[in-house]
């Protein structure tokens, strides 16, 4: 998790802020962090206006993939 430098090394899928509106779900942050990304290649794209938490989602689904032994590049 070092090496991919993570602004925010803090951040985790369970502490996502799922308020209706915001158009993500609990349950497709837990595939993605749970994703082998080595068997299936999958691209996502995080869209969202300035402060909507881009750089969140994607600190804690990249640590998720690191936590699940994928090598991540921030």
């Amino acid at each position: 998790m070092k090496k991919a430098r993570f602004p925010l090394p803090g951040a985790t899928v369970a502490e996502i802020d799922y308020r209706e509106g915001r158009g993500i779900t609990k349950v497709r942050m837990q595939r993605y962090a749970a994703h082998d990304w080595d068997s299936e290649t999958l691209n996502v794209i995080i869209t969202s206006p300035s402060g909507g938490g881009k750089t969140y989602l994607v600190c804690a689904l990249g640590i998720a993939a690191c936590q699940n032994g994928h090598s991540v590049a921030y």
